[in-house]
């Protein structure tokens, strides 16, 4: 589409320094013009409905380079390691905040005046993620581990409005109401701006993340996970959640299938990403219903998740490409990588053999599917059809069957295959209702029993412990139940300790009990964040992943659980895809991780686009005239 490619990096090379003036010049006019345009916006009342856009400016593009010291670049990641929103754009578009990562490896939000060369610092929102703007444009929300604060912009200290688990996103309504995504990220709460209690709006047991306002802030537009049959958000759902029934029990339907990160434009699209381009779809703003068309790709070359957009059609994004394809790489404990011969795919859960020589990995599409690798030569055995969509493999501690989820949008299963080598069909072990979201996680060393994870009741669900026989004809058995989410066991070695990941200390921790249990007592072995449990094969070390990090507990397995404090194995840059994202070689010395094709660990620049929405509306007048028939 003309006009609505990215914009080219600055030019290096000789004439440098000719260049550089020349750049200087152009950017003084252009803030110059920006300043004219903001000016012009100035009287746009910020807590009025979505409305028109007043700019009818021209489209001007700019690049503005966040590495100013301190600060070494974006910080676009989530505490659990994957990418999240790291920028936004106040309604008018007068302001520009984001996520810096300083020199000493610390975070911090930043605020530029966009007729401003540079941004400030906000002080105390050191270690705040995904912020997001108050209606008059004024203060910002933003997110601690465990915490929602917000911040005037003018001064003042951040004030905390509630405690919040693992959050995924926010949006604040004209009323004074915040709407945010929470407990990775199943529930949709509100609280008042000024602080108070918050407040269930829905539970769900798909993945709701990123809310934003809708149309005349009568619901929320979200990005819905296993809403459908894939695990991937390019196949995710763009779904929107009204306001016009009881909190508890408001409704949810879906605005388009195959895509994410949803944003409204006042001037009537619905944008949304899938792959590195963003989409805008023709949308009846009123009433929310069917689609009017086909979505159009408006601008290629976005990091996932990474774009932002004023009321008055300005556009802030980073420019990247699609991080959700990934290489699978053995990393030592000193750092060094060496790749798999596998090709690069769009990898979910994966599950080395115990005897270390293949691995049953879950290829992420419109219906996920679970290949079988060979570790030494990289060939590639197809396992399940396309009829259903299946993930989560585990394989049986004699490395030669696999127990894994199966789900075709009415029913979840178990499903046990005892020799992946011939051609038997599977067996199911266990149907539950979709809701329940099940995950295999370890087998007992008998080769008999599983763990897994299951959700406890279709409404306000958590998510407990129970132990699987292969025998079809045996019943499920609870282990770890309670009011709070318990996931992701794993037994040790000896078969004496079950680790798993809880949120009963308001964040993911990881705790430990005996086996078999006696009594409720447990002990915490994480001390800042932790997920995904896993013993090394050869004792006396457990790890666990802490965002980009891998950790290491040393313990003793005695009458009780003697354990050191936590140490880092390895730092990086790895994928964090729903279920066990690494894996440990047989002697605990190296780790199987998926490396981002697309390094996005260095990103500077935040590309702005004024009067972008005029752009949009030009590059949806032919799918919107051929749609109504003209």
């Amino acid at each position: 589409l003309a006009g609505l490619e990215t914009t080219a990096p600055p030019r290096t090379g000789r004439g440098k320094l000719l260049g550089t003036l020349a750049i200087v010049l152009a950017l003084g006019a252009m803030a110059a013009v920006l300043l004219g345009v903001l000016l012009a916006d100035s009287n746009n009342t910020a807590n009025s409905d979505v409305a028109t856009p007043t700019t009818t400016g021209p489209v001007v593009r700019s690049i503005f380079r966040v590495d100013t010291e301190p600060v070494v670049g974006l910080d676009v990641h989530h505490l659990l390691g994957e990418v999240n929103s790291c920028l936004a754009l106040s309604p008018d578009g007068r302001r520009l905040a984001y996520v810096a990562k300083l020199d000493q490896g610390q975070t911090q939000i930043y605020i530029r005046q966009l007729d401003s060369f540079e941004g400030t610092a906000l002080p105390g929102t050191e270690g705040g993620f995904m912020p997001f703007f108050s209606p008059d444009g004024n203060s910002i929300g933003f997110f601690t581990e465990n915490e929602l604060r917000s911040l005037a912009i003018q001064g003042g200290t951040p004030r905390t409005l509630c405690e919040v688990r693992i959050p995924y996103g926010g949006c604040w309504a004209s009323d004074g109401t915040i709407y945010f995504s929470e407990e990775e990220p199943a529930r949709i709460s509100s609280v008042n701006a000024s602080g108070g209690t918050k407040e269930l709006v829905y539970k769900s047991s798909s993945a709701l993340w990123l809310p934003q306002m809708g149309p005349g802030e009568k619901g929320l537009l979200l990005c819905e996970l296993f809403g459908g049959a894939s695990t991937s958000f390019d196949f995710g759902q763009i779904s929107y959640l009204e306001f016009t029934e009881p909190r508890g029990d408001s409704r949810i339907r879906t605005v388009y299938e195959g895509g994410h990160t949803p944003r409204v434009l006042s001037s009537g699209q619905v944008l949304f990403m899938r792959g590195d381009a963003l989409y805008a779809l023709p949308f009846d703003l009123s009433a929310v219903g069917e689609p009017e068309g086909q979505p159009v790709v408006v601008l290629d070359g976005v990091l996932m998740h990474e774009y932002a957009v004023s009321r008055n059609g300005h556009l802030a994004y980073v420019a990247g490409h699609s991080n959700s394809m990934s290489q699978m790489v053995w990393v030592d404990r000193q750092g060094g990588e060496e790749p798999l011969p596998l090709p690069s795919r769009n990898f979910g859960a994966f599950d080395l053999s115990p005897d270390g020589d293949r691995i049953a990995a879950q290829i992420r599409g419109v219906r996920d599917q679970i290949r079988i690798y060979d570790v030494e030569s990289g060939r590639e055995q197809q396992l399940t059809d396309r009829t259903a969509s299946c993930y989560y493999p585990l394989w049986t501690p004699d490395s030669k069957g696999l127990v894994y989820c199966w789900f075709d949008e009415k029913t979840e299963s178990v499903f046990w295959k005892s020799d992946v080598a011939v051609s038997t069909p599977p067996v199911r072990l266990l149907d539950s209702q979709t809701w329940q979201r099940l995950l295999p996680s370890a087998f007992f060393a008998s080769g008999t029993e599983v763990l897994y994870t299951y959700a406890s009741t279709a409404q306000y669900s958590t998510r407990d412990i129970g132990i699987l026989s292969l025998s079809h004809q045996a019943k499920p058995r609870s282990l770890i139940t309670g009011t709070y989410n318990e996931w992701g066991a794993t037994i040790s070695p000896d078969g004496k300790w079950i680790a798993y990941t809880s949120d009963q200390d308001g964040q993911y921790q990881i705790h430990v009990r005996a086996w078999p249990q006696t009594d409720d007592r447990f002990w915490r072995v994480s001390e800042q964040l932790g997920e995904e449990p896993i013993w090394s094969p050869a004792g006396e070390e457990l790890f666990y992943r802490s965002g980009d990090r891998l950790m290491s507990v040393r313990y003793e397995s005695g009458e009780e659980f003697t354990h050191e404090p936590p140490t880092v194995v390895w730092e990086g840059r790895f994928r964090n895809p729903f279920g066990f994202s690494y894996d440990v070689s047989s002697d605990g010395q190296r780790f199987l991780i998926l490396k981002p094709v697309f390094d996005d660990t260095d990103v500077r620049e935040i590309r702005l686009v004024e009067n972008w929405a005029e752009e949009v509306k030009r590059a949806l007048t032919p799918a919107t005239e051929s749609a109504n028939g003209r």
